[in-house]
């Protein structure tokens, strides 16, 4: 019983938390920031952004271990510097490998001034880069998931603790799974009571 109850307080908690989350999105909605926020802050979780800059086409990442649809791959981080505020991390999707993970997926790369729009992301606390140096002669650099101070450390300057996560839509992106929010808080209600009446 015990057990139970405390499974359905828990699952009360994340639909508050995930209900909070969904207000903010539309928040966010209306509302774009142009400036890269260089510390982590509640608010600009998810929050639009729209900056222009520049692509830096010597540093990329793939972050490994990735699915989309039924493919393996990798999601393309790359180096977007603003034309104001720190560098940032740009998400620009998903390539897959094809099951050959000798030979890298062929980026296309952008150069000029662009205007890149889409949603800033913090990774969730808990996440460490493993191996930046699984390919120290050269770039790209394979990467098990996000540190920003050892990325910093790799690229010799600072980056912005956030990762833009490119608009769908954008002509620099690719395909891309990745969604703010995967389960409604009516979900996380239904679980609850669904554990309150196995404890009754």
């Amino acid at each position: 019983m015990a057990i139970f109850i405390s499974l359905a307080i828990w699952q009360a908690h994340r639909a508050f938390v995930k209900q909070e989350l969904l207000t903010s999105l539309t928040q966010h909605e209306t509302s774009v920031t142009t400036l890269i926020p260089e510390v982590v802050t509640p608010e600009h979780q998810y929050q639009s952004i729209r900056i222009q800059g520049t692509f830096d086409n010597e540093h990329l990442f793939f972050l490994d271990n990735r699915w989309y649809g039924n493919l393996p791959g990798y999601e393309v981080l790359q180096v977007f510097k603003p034309a104001k505020g720190l560098p940032v991390l740009v998400n620009r999707g998903f390539l897959s490998h094809h099951g050959n993970r000798l030979i890298w997926p062929e980026v296309s790369l952008f150069t000029g001034q662009i205007i890149l729009e889409g949603r800033l992301n913090h990774p969730a606390p808990g996440f460490q880069l493993s191996n930046l140096d699984d390919t120290p002669n050269g770039w790209p650099k394979l990467i098990q998931s996000v540190d920003f101070n050892a990325i910093s450390k790799k690229l010799g300057y600072p980056v912005a603790p956030y990762v833009v996560m490119i608009a769908e839509n954008s002509p620099y992106g690719y395909p891309s799974a990745w969604q703010p929010s995967r389960l409604s808080p009516a979900r996380h209600w239904g679980y609850s009571v669904q554990c309150g009446l196995l404890a009754v």
